[in-house]
């Protein structure tokens, strides 16, 4: 630990004299008046003597509470001269005047006097040890100057008692010297150790802020980058679309199915990162509900069954009839993680189970269980190759994977278990592993309940209205609101390949401009335009220009979180779209079109 610096402990010292000005001046007050009071009117005392030495201590508490109401908040004006001017000063006048209490107040043949300034006089040579316990010089001078004139008037009575009394206050005199010795140390290391820990607290505030600072940046570049990426990535999928229709060579196909492969694959790692980057936004909030876990893991059982089968790998779930309050869409896509990631890296065949279990550890069988618990846990089980133990702590760390040195990308990316971990968290529910080489492993996901763990009665299903005759795609005219050049035109060409008659725009202006000899039926817009300009609020101005509405589908690339979910906006599909999807998007809005106007 570093000593302090001059000036700090010069600080330190004036900070903790000036904040004992008020406490010793009202010892001194009440102490002087008590002596004062006792021995004022025995018979030897002197009266003037004993008025002078009052108004002497007066003086002393005078000063020490003036000093302290004016410099107690702000000692700098006086701290170049503080220690030599008034601290040495007014703490060789206090001494003094202890001191001085015995020649002017002593009568040598009186007990009481004897023993009440003995004890006075001890007490403020105990005072002195510790009131000033960084500042020695102070402390040591304090303690001469009360101790001298009583060892020298106890030497000075020629009788044997004073004499032992003088030589006692020697011996008091150099113990005090070596107690406030030992005390100044261990104050002195408090203080430095104040100071330290101070300045890990600053160095730790700043460490704090600069990683704050890099995760902003990071996550700045994630959603700069992943926009950036989204927009060609997006272009190249249409542009395959339209292709798929003009090529019919074998060899051609062959090719464009290769391409395919590529994009789609760098959609998928594209997709992870993108997911990370929403998340460490802190702008997605849990939307917790009271849902059937069965049901959850039914969806899943099947949704990712195949998929395992054609491993050799047996994907099942243990029934249950447990409920729990918590967000579906978060839970669902951890568990989907959990079992894509146990599929990929089972090394072998074997089986992957789903189930629930309480918190005291008991298998949930079924209907008939008490639901009284407040705890749940759902586990996701498989027999394969397990993870060592010297990788379960980097699991679920970005891009580690266990095993893939060559970075194959049909082992993932190794972003699945990041993901996990942020949806836990933002969930409020803990994750843990329990893995051995060799032995498989076990995810648990830890949910804490409400207390009424009930949830309410299923409500009955919704009826389905009769499907209504969807019109035809082919001269459907659609606005194209994008401005980016590039993924305009495979829009427009892959739009016009569906049969839709498309035109482009990319904010209100051109937008306008774009009505003449045009009017569109749909719109198929960005969600963020040229100029800062929104896509609501555009197709909003094409509405009161036209004077009708116009059903909307919009698309975007941002990554901070989902647009707001408000009545009167547009759906919205996240880029990179397929072209199916997109297509799909569209046929969604033919319902919502007035075929008579």
């Amino acid at each position: 630990m570093p000593p302090l610096d001059p000036a700090t402990l010069r600080r330190e010292q004036m900070r903790a004299a000036i904040d004992g000005y008020l406490p010793v001046a009202a010892l001194t007050a009440a102490t002087s008046l008590l002596i004062y009071g006792f021995f004022s009117d025995a018979p030897g005392t002197n009266r003037f003597a004993a008025n002078l030495w009052l108004a002497w201590q007066a003086g002393l508490c005078l000063s020490w509470v003036l000093l302290s109401l004016r410099y107690r908040r702000d000692f700098s004006p006086i701290e170049a001269v503080w220690e030599r001017r008034i601290e040495l000063p007014l703490t060789v006048l206090s001494g003094l005047g202890w001191g001085l209490s015995w020649p002017v107040f002593m009568d040598p043949g009186n007990l009481a006097s004897v023993i009440l300034l003995n004890v006075i006089t001890s007490a403020a040579f105990f005072v002195y040890a510790v009131s000033t316990p960084l500042h020695g010089l102070i402390t040591n001078v304090g303690l001469l100057a009360c101790g001298l004139p009583v060892i020298a008037y106890a030497f000075v009575v020629d009788t044997p008692l004073f004499r032992w009394i003088g030589v006692g206050a020697v011996i008091l005199v150099l113990g005090a010297l070596l107690f406030a010795r030992v005390v100044h140390r261990i104050y002195l290391g408090a203080v430095e150790q104040a100071h330290e820990n101070r300045r890990l607290v600053a160095e730790l505030k700043q460490e704090q802020a600069r990683v704050e600072r890099a995760n902003r940046d990071k996550q700045q570049f994630f959603s700069a980058a992943s926009h950036d990426l989204r927009q060609p990535i997006q272009a190249l999928k249409l542009f395959q679309g339209v292709l798929a229709a003009e090529l019919t060579g074998p060899r051609q196909r062959a090719l464009l199915h290769k391409m395919g492969e590529a994009i789609d694959g760098l959609s998928r790692l594209l997709t992870p990162l993108t997911d990370i980057a929403r998340l460490d936004s802190g702008r997605l909030r849990p939307e917790p509900r009271w849902i059937g876990l069965d049901d959850l893991l039914r969806r899943i059982e099947q949704r990712y069954g195949e998929l395992a089968a054609e491993q050799d790998i047996a994907l099942r779930r243990a029934v249950t009839a447990r409920q729990a309050f918590v967000d579906p869409r978060h839970l669902e896509r951890v568990l989907s993680n959990l079992v894509v990631n146990a599929i990929a890296h089972m090394g072998r065949p074997g089986a992957i189970l789903l189930g629930v279990r309480r918190g005291d550890g008991r298998r949930d069988g079924g209907a008939g269980q008490p639901a009284g618990r407040r705890r749940l846990r759902i586990e996701v089980l498989d027999n394969g190759q397990g993870i060592p133990a010297e990788h379960q702590a980097r699991v679920f760390d970005e891009l580690y994977q266990v095993g893939n040195p060559e970075r194959n990308r049909a082992r993932g990316v190794g972003l699945g278990l990041a993901i996990v971990r942020r949806l836990c968290a933002l969930m409020s529910c803990r994750i843990t592993l329990e893995s051995s080489a060799g032995r498989g492993c076990r995810f648990t996901l830890h949910l804490e309940q409400p207390a009424a763990d009930k949830a309410p009665a299923a409500e009955p299903p919704v009826s389905v209205p009769a499907a209504r005759q969807l019109p035809t795609i082919a001269g459907i005219e659609v606005l194209i609101l994008e401005d980016d050049g590039q993924l305009a035109d495979a829009l427009h060409l892959q739009l016009a390949a569906w049969g839709f008659r498309p035109r482009t725009a990319y904010d209100t202006a051109s937008a306008r401009a774009a009505l003449e000899g045009f009017a569109p039926r749909l719109v198929l817009a960005d969600l963020e335009l040229r100029g800062g300009e929104t896509a609501p609020a555009v197709i909003k101005a094409l509405e009161r220009h036209l004077g009708r509405r116009l059903p909307a589908l919009l698309i975007t690339g941002r990554v901070e979180g989902d647009p707001p979910a408000l009545p009167g906006v547009p759906p919205v599909l996240h880029k990179p779209i397929a072209p199916g999807r997109l297509r799909a998007g569209l046929l969604a809005l033919l319902p919502k079109l007035d075929l008579d106007q």
